[in-house]
C-alpha cells in the first residue's frame, strides 16, 4: 500500500503521468491546446532519439502512437476548419501490421497535409487500425514518418498561436532508424467509473485505518490537511477522505468490517464553522459520522460543516476529528468511547485562525480545482473559472524578482483573442511552473505576473480581485439516533480522546446544495477485492492504402529542448 501526502511535490521525482500502474480516470476528450504542448515534445523526443516513443503523454493520460496518429490528424483537421472544439479520443486503435514506405523527400501544402490527414482520421474510425503508410504526392510515407510529419505541423502551431504552417518539408530516408522501431504500449490502468458493468475499487478497513493515522500525523507536524491521499496508485481527495473515515465509523460501529467503495465526492462550497471545545460521547460522533455519510450520499458533497452539541464543526475539522477517532481504533481495536476537541491548541488552528487547507481564495462559484503538480516547482494551488484565474505558483517569466510562491488572482480574459472564459491552465516540461494559456489562440501566460511566455512582449493577462457570490445558508436537519452500542472503557495514553460514557444526539449537517432530510442511504458492506480493469481494443482487420494528402515547409522552429526524463518516456 503506497500513501502520499502531496502539495505541489512530486513523489519520488515521478510526475502523475509516468507510471503505467497508476489508476487514471479516461478522458472522453482532450483540448486542442494539450495537443499542441504534447506534439511539441514528442518531435523534440524523435529528432533527438531517432525513434517514435512508446506512448506520449496528453494532460495526464497516456496515448499509443497509434491513437496520438488520430488525435493528431483530428486536431490538424479542425484547426484548419478553424473549430474551437475538444478532439474526441478513439481508444484501442491497433498497430499497422506492416509499415513500410518510400525514401520522402519535398514539401507538402497546407491543403494536401489536412486532406492527408483528414483520409488518416476517416481510415482509422473505419478500420480502428492506423495504416501502413499514407500515399501522397512525395510517395509513401510511412506510418512512423507521418506521426513525425503531424508532430511537426503542431508543435510549429504551438509556437505560433495555433495556426497551421503554409508548408511542410519532409526529408527522411526509407532506411531512417525511425522508421524500423515500432512502438509498443500495454495502456494505462484506468480507475473505475461508474458503470455497474465495471469490476469496483474497494478500500479494507485496515488500510483505512491505516492511512488516519497518516493523516492525522500529518495535521500534527504541518497544520494543514494535505491536499490529497494516494491509495493504491489512486488519488482521492479530502473530501472523498471524509467520505471513506465516515464510513469506516459507521461500519465499525455496527461491527461490520467490510470492505468500502469509494465515490467521487465534491468539496464543499463555503467551509464554514463555529464550534467551542469539549467532549464528543460515543454516540455523538458516531452519529455525526452518520449525518455526514448520508449527506455526502445524497449530495455527492461534502458538508461545509456539521452541527453537534460542540457547534458548527468545519469541514476541516471533521477530517482530522474523525481521523482522530480511527488512528484509536487501529491502535486499540475499537472505537473510543468518546472524543475531546480542543479548541485552544489545535494543529488546524493557526494564531487564533483555522487553517482552512485553501491555501489561497475560494472553493465555490464553479471552480476547477488543482490542488497538486507533476513537477516540485509547480503551484500549490490552481482555481479556475468562466470569470477568475487563481494561483498560488512561482513566477516562471523572471518578473517577479525571485522565486516563491505568490498569491495572484487575474481576469479570465485573453488580450490576443479579447475573449472571456478561454484560459485554462497546464503545465509540462518546458513550464513546470505552470502556466495559463488561451484554449483559442495558445498564447500562454505566467502564474505570477501574468506576462506572455515571449521575449519583448508586453501582453499581460489583467489582475482583479476575487468576489464570491454570497452561499445561500440552508440549514438542512436530519433525524438522529443515539447509539448506546460498546460504552466499555478502553484504556489509552492519548490525550485527545477520552473515555466517559456521557451522551447526546444532536446533529445538523449544513451545505449550500438543498438536501432532503430523512436520508438513510448506506454503503456496500460486501467484501471486493480491488480489480483492475484492462485496456482493451478491438480486433479489426487491417488496410494499408491511403490516398491523397500533402505537406510544406516548416522553418526556423524555435524550441525549448525538456529533459529526456521529463517528457515522454519509453
Amino acid at each position: 500500500m503506497l500513501i502520499v501526502f502531496l502539495i505541489g511535490l512530486c513523489a519520488n521525482g515521478a510526475s502523475a503521468a509516468d507510471s503505467t500502474d497508476k489508476k487514471v480516470v479516461k478522458p472522453s476528450k482532450v483540448s486542442q491546446s494539450q495537443v499542441l504542448s504534447s506534439s511539441k515534445y514528442l518531435k523534440t523526443y524523435i529528432e533527438k532519439n531517432k525513434k517514435l516513443p512508446n506512448y506520449i503523454t496528453i494532460g495526464n493520460y497516456k496515448y499509443s502512437m497509434e491513437e496520438y496518429m488520430s488525435i493528431s490528424s483530428t486536431t490538424i483537421y479542425y484547426k484548419n476548419k478553424k473549430l474551437k472544439k475538444d478532439v474526441v479520443v478513439k481508444y484501442g486503435v491497433k498497430s499497422p501490421k506492416s509499415p513500410t514506405g518510400s525514401t520522402i523527400k519535398g514539401k507538402l501544402t497546407k491543403t494536401q497535409y489536412y486532406k492527408y490527414s483528414s483520409n488518416v482520421v476517416k481510415y482509422i474510425n473505419k478500420y480502428n487500425t492506423a495504416p501502413n503508410y499514407v500515399s501522397t504526392k512525395l510517395g509513401k510515407v510511412q506510418f512512423q514518418s507521418f506521426i513525425y510529419g503531424n508532430s511537426k505541423i503542431l508543435a510549429w502551431s504551438k509556437d505560433n498561436k495555433g495556426a497551421l504552417p503554409k508548408t511542410l518539408t519532409l526529408s527522411i530516408a526509407k532506411t531512417n532508424s525511425m522508421n524500423k522501431y515500432l512502438p509498443k504500449f500495454s495502456g494505462n490502468t484506468v480507475g473505475t467509473s461508474n458503470n455497474t458493468n465495471n469490476p469496483q475499487i474497494t478500500l479494507s478497513k485496515v488500510q483505512i485505518l491505516k492511512i488516519s493515522k497518516q493523516i492525522r500525523n500529518y495535521v500534527d507536524e504541518n497544520n494543514s490537511l494535505p491536499s490529497y491521499v494516494l491509495i493504491n496508485n489512486k488519488q482521492y481527495s479530502m473530501s472523498e477522505f471524509l467520505y471513506l473515515l465516515s464510513s469506516a465509523i459507521v461500519n465499525t460501529n455496527k461491527g461490520n468490517n467490510g470492505n468500502i467503495t469509494p465515490i467521487s465526492v465534491k468539496s464543499p462550497s463555503y467551509p464554514d464553522g463555529n464550534f467551542t471545545s469539549g467532549v464528543l460521547q460515543k454516540s455523538e460522533f458516531v452519529t455525526l459520522a452518520t449525518n455526514v455519510l448520508n449527506f455526502i450520499n445524497t449530495n455527492k458533497q461534502a458538508p461545509n460543516y456539521a452541527n453537534s452539541r460542540l457547534g458548527n464543526i468545519k469541514f476541516q475539522f471533521l477530517v482530522y476529528e474523525f481521523s482522530k477517532v480511527l488512528d484509536f481504533a487501529d491502535s486499540n481495536g475499537s472505537l473510543p468511547n468518546n472524543l475531546t476537541i480542543n479548541t485552544t491548541n489545535h494543529p488546524l488552528i493557526v494564531s487564533g485562525n483555522s487553517n482552512l487547507n485553501d491555501t489561497y481564495g475560494p472553493t465555490g462559484d464553479g471552480f476547477i480545482i488543482i490542488t497538486s503538480s507533476n513537477y516540485s516547482c509547480g503551484p500549490l494551488l490552481v482555481k479556475y473559472n468562466d470569470k477568475y484565474l487563481i494561483s498560488t505558483g512561482k513566477c516562471s517569466c523572471g518578473d517577479a524578482g525571485d522565486y516563491y510562491y505568490h498569491n495572484s488572482t487575474f481576469k479570465n480574459y485573453c488580450p490576443f483573442c479579447q475573449k472571456e472564459g478561454c484560459m485554462v491552465y497546464e503545465e509540462g516540461p518546458t513550464c513546470k511552473e505552470g502556466m495559463w494559456v488561451c484554449s483559442i489562440c495558445d498564447a500562454d501566460f505566467c502564474l505570477v505576473t501574468g506576462k506572455e511566455h515571449i521575449a519583448g512582449s508586453n501582453k499581460y493577462l489583467t489582475k482583479t480581485e476575487y468576489i464570491p457570490n454570497p452561499p445561500t445558508n440552508t440549514n438542512n436537519q436530519t433525524n438522529n439516533q443515539t447509539d448506546n452500542n460498546n460504552n466499555t472503557n478502553n484504556n489509552t495514553n492519548n490525550t485527545n480522546i477520552s473515555n466517559n460514557t456521557n451522551e447526546s444526539n444532536s446533529s445538523v449537517i449544513n451545505n449550500s446544495s438543498n438536501l432532503s432530510s430523512n436520508n438513510s442511504i448506506f454503503i456496500s458492506d460486501e467484501n471486493n477485492s480491488i480489480n483492475k480493469i484492462s485496456y482493451n481494443s478491438i480486433e479489426t482487420n487491417n488496410s494499408s492504402d491511403i490516398n491523397n494528402i500533402e505537406f510544406e515547409n516548416l522553418n526556423n522552429i524555435n524550441q525549448l529542448v525538456p529533459k529526456e526524463e521529463d517528457m515522454i518516456l519509453v
